[in-house]
């Protein structure tokens, strides 16, 4: 099977007659993705807290930065102890055993900050109340599950959780880029492929090129010519005299 060779001529053509196709495949992509999002895709709400955890029990006392940098390398510590499956069940009795503790622990999310001692909790679900409450719920039972491992780390509370404003996901205007983005390249990579196998010969060029077969001369196509007109004798002449 032959294959068209693609140069930079060739590309600068495709993209010259086939532009009218591109634009159509973005637009088609893009409010598919639009309207999915839009009417598909199910809406979340993130509430987001902080707190800060220190190895002092004393919040009037001196910190030092050897203490600063020890918590710091246990927030990865906490960050586990807080999303584990028995502090999830804790959580999930304290707002009266209506989810379950996986479903808790799949709407949690806890990370520290620029790697810090500082840790932010998130909690994500279809309904901005729960998601206020479940946040605000993990930072007030922090401190009791952190001392059940160890009494020498005290937490304190910097941010309670925040209602959700606006939805967190879908983002509908990233989605519908994206869209956009996809039906750019697939109709670009579809007409790049059909333009390669397509083995109809449109010069004479093309004919050295792909058969390396030298050419005497051409048969011009009489019908595309609009000077001239045909007689019954099989000559030709020229309509403008």
């Amino acid at each position: 099977m032959l294959i068209r060779e693609l140069t930079i001529d060739k590309l600068i053509e495709f993209f010259l007659r086939k532009w009218y196709m591109i634009v159509i495949s973005a637009v088609i992509f893009g409010l598919v993705t639009h309207i999915y999002s839009l009417s598909v895709l199910e809406y979340s709400y993130t509430s987001r807290g902080t707190m800060i955890v220190t190895n002092t029990l004393n919040e009037e006392s001196e910190i030092s930065k050897s203490d600063l940098d020890t918590s710091a390398r246990l927030v990865e510590t906490y960050r586990i102890l807080l999303t584990s499956t028995k502090f999830c069940e804790k959580i999930a009795g304290k707002l009266d055993n209506k989810y379950t503790a996986s479903q808790i622990k799949s709407c949690l999310s806890l990370t520290s900050v620029n790697k810090t001692e500082v840790l932010s909790v998130k909690a994500t679900s279809k309904n901005k109340e729960f998601s206020q409450k479940l946040a605000q719920c993990v930072l007030d039972n922090a401190q009791e599950e952190i001392n059940s491992v160890s009494r020498a780390y005290h937490v304190k509370i910097l941010d309670n959780a925040s209602s959700p404003t606006a939805k967190s996901t879908p983002n509908v205007s990233f989605n519908t880029f994206i869209g956009i983005l996809a039906g750019i390249i697939f109709s670009v990579v579809c007409g790049l492929i059909s333009t390669m196998f397509d083995t109809k010969l449109k010069d004479e060029e093309e004919l050295k090129i792909m058969y390396n077969i030298p050419t005497l001369g051409s048969i011009p196509n009489m019908e595309e010519n609009k000077n001239y007109k045909t007689y019954g004798d099989g000559g030709i002449e020229d309509e403008k005299n």
